[in-house]
């Protein structure tokens, strides 16, 4: 019997959108032709797009998809496959794989999202979109904001709020960063980065800076999320240290405050910082004759007037000074590019994340939770005491999905087969 040996990735179709990001560049170019080792008369009419997420090379995405391809197929997918790779990983730090700049990134998913009509309407067959992790922003601002159109969206692990797609979640008490409450007592949430959408009239772009229903409930999307998550572990209302462990929710705090740990940008704005235009003048304790400026406190706030934090807001400043004027504000805030912008860096989520939770507008049949469908786990994990679920399971971290033997996550992908009729 002949026998040849070759790479897996020649087995399927590759788009490579990372150059559509500011300073992006590829190595390997698009290529939707019909793949050499496997041809699409070996193939169903359903086709498979992975989209990775965030902190992905464009060699590290050879790998995230060559394992998501070879566990489709090991459990019997006949569907096609295309490789969707993108820009999540600017401002990657060598050796250590280490994205500094997180907010940088969700811009480029923005960014990104705009050219994926036309690169997955190329392909053949029915569309089923896979996306992790960041990678489903990418997907649901196309769908929402370009007509991309798909048969059906498996979210894995996704990276953003639940008030994205349901309004009606709120996890403020938890997701509001402490420097802006004191016990019971917070700051009017009009004064707030995330409130400032609300103080305009209808009809003006700046009503569109919020998350807050940003995606609403797209139908033909299943949540597949982790109860066991750390990434996108639920905040308990504290600044968490830098880690793993609640990272996504450390990024949402940090928000325009500039926090060591949190993500080295120079692109600080909005969120949880203090504008210095409020700043009230205060004796220096040490020295009577000296005046330091402070920020005002919460029982300091009572005059100011809607009307004032459109043009001067509480929060730190947005970066282009045109969303705080009265005549152009309106116009520059309905600019794709500034909007993505200002979302990414300057707006924080009031609500959980969709990869740890379920969303109650998808119903009980569009949310999965893959600690669920754990076929066992590893026994390094069972032993060690960070890793254990209160009920004395192991958790299902933010990259199980392809971190893990297949022995033991075979049944998501059985799963996926199953709902996406892909055998």
């Amino acid at each position: 019997m002949p026998l040849k040996t070759d790479e897996v990735d020649k087995m399927y179709r590759w788009i490579n959108l990372r150059s559509v990001a500011h300073g992006g560049s590829e190595n390997r170019q698009t290529n939707i032709l019909e793949p050499p080792n496997r041809p699409d008369r070996l193939t169903s009419e359903k086709h498979v797009v992975f989209v990775h997420g965030y902190n992905v090379s464009e060699e590290a995405a050879r790998g995230w998809n060559a394992e998501m391809f070879k566990r489709l197929y090991q459990s019997g997918s006949r569907a096609k496959f295309t490789a969707l790779v993108w820009r999540g990983n600017q401002g990657q730090l060598p050796i250590l794989n280490i994205t500094t700049d997180y907010w940088e990134n969700v811009t480029n998913a923005f960014t990104t999202a705009a050219h994926l009509p036309a690169a997955i309407n190329a392909l053949p067959g029915a569309k089923i979109v896979v996306a992790h992790s960041l990678g489903n922003i990418v997907v649901a601002t196309a769908i929402k904001d370009h007509e991309l159109r798909v048969d059906q969206w498996f979210q894995v692990d996704a990276a953003l709020g639940i008030e994205a797609f349901d309004e009606t979640v709120d996890n403020t008490s938890k997701m509001r960063n402490p420097d802006w409450a004191s016990g019971s007592t917070a700051y009017p949430d009009f004064l707030w980065a995330s409130s400032w959408h609300s103080l305009f009239p209808e009809g003006d772009g700046r009503r569109g800076l919020t998350w807050r229903q940003r995606f609403g409930n797209i139908s033909n999307a299943m949540n597949f999320y982790s109860s066991g998550e750390e990434v996108l572990n639920n905040s308990d209302g504290v600044i968490p240290e830098y880690g793993a462990e609640k990272a996504w929710a450390l990024q949402e705090l940090a928000k325009g405050t500039q926090r060591f740990g949190a993500t080295l940008t120079l692109d600080s704005q909005g969120g949880w910082g203090f504008n210095n235009y409020w700043f009230v003048d205060q004796v220096s304790p040490g020295s009577p004759s000296d005046v330091i400026k402070r920020r005002r406190q919460i029982s300091e706030v009572a005059e100011i007037k809607r009307e004032q934090v459109r043009t001067d807001p509480f929060f730190e400043r947005f970066q282009d000074s045109r969303l705080m004027d009265p005549q152009a504000g309106s116009m520059a805030a309905l600019e794709y590019q500034t909007r993505s912008k200002t979302l990414a860096e300057g707006i924080p989520a009031l609500s959980f994340a969709v990869g740890r939770n379920e969303v109650a507008a998808y119903g009980s049949t569009r949310n999965i939770d893959l600690m669920s469908l754990k076929n066992g786990w590893p026994a390094q994990r069972l032993n060690d005491a960070k890793m254990i679920m209160p009920d004395g399971g192991g958790r299902w971290l933010h990259n199980d999905i392809a971190d893990v033997a297949f022995r033991y996550v075979y049944k998501v992908f059985d799963y996926w087969c199953a709902q996406g009729d892909l055998k």
